[in-house]
């Protein structure tokens, strides 16, 4: 018999995290106040977050790549503005702020909610301003717990100044074990052994493809004897 190649496809499952950070977008959406989501990469965080800004009219989704300086502020601009094309200059970050700010204060902006994923945290400072004067919409700061930690240790003035700005505070976690089993279910696979303790979803992901097509190889190298 003939071999079907079969390529290894994942749906987007509701896990806890997802639905913690999609919680979180919908409270600074509704509210017009900040959201704080600290996740390590491949918890999900960004398919939550692109998810709620693809089903909901006024949401602007910045992947700042965790950008830096007048970087961050270019990503941010452009976002936000779909007539801004740049070129970036790295002496502009006063210029790029100021773009911001006149772009979401425009009463003509439609933008009720402003998400940063990926957030370099060790800018905070450079952020706080802005947004202590666009209370006119809601933001979410995508960024890891470690981020977080190193500046809650390393400055004083982090927790008074940033996370206090922070109404909604969400910490992601590793995948649970009924998590995978129904993600490892989803694909046929029985034998949880090898995805017992994967640090993430991506993780999870990643063992749960070379077990899936282990399982599909076999059943291929059967029907090929046919």
């Amino acid at each position: 018999m003939e071999a079907h190649h079969k390529r290894f496809t994942l749906q987007t499952f509701r896990t806890q995290n997802y639905i913690q950070a999609q919680e979180a977008c919908e409270y600074s959406y509704k509210n017009k106040r900040a959201s704080l989501i600290m996740g390590e990469r491949g918890f999900g965080r960004t398919k939550a977050v692109e998810t709620f800004a693809a089903k909901r009219s006024g949401v602007v989704l910045c992947r700042t790549h965790h950008a830096r300086g007048a970087r961050l502020f270019f990503e941010i601009c452009l976002a936000i503005d779909t007539r801004f094309n740049g070129p970036f200059i790295k002496s502009y970050c006063h210029d790029y702020e100021k773009h911001i700010v006149s772009c979401l204060k425009n009463p003509d902006s439609n933008t009720r909610l402003l998400i940063l994923d990926d957030f370099a945290i060790k800018e905070w400072e450079l952020l706080t301003p802005i947004m202590k004067s666009l209370n006119n919409i809601g933001w979410v700061i995508v960024t890891t717990h470690d981020e977080v930690q190193y500046q809650t240790v390393l400055r004083d003035d982090f927790r008074e100044v940033f996370l206090k700005r922070m109404f909604n505070i969400n910490q992601l976690s590793k995948p649970s074990m009924a998590e995978i089993k129904a993600i490892a279910t989803s694909k046929g696979v029985t034998d949880f052994k090898q995805l017992i303790g994967a640090n993430s979803f991506l993780d999870l992901k990643i063992k749960l493809k070379s077990l899936w097509e282990a399982n599909h190889k076999s059943i291929e190298t059967k029907n090929a004897e046919l």
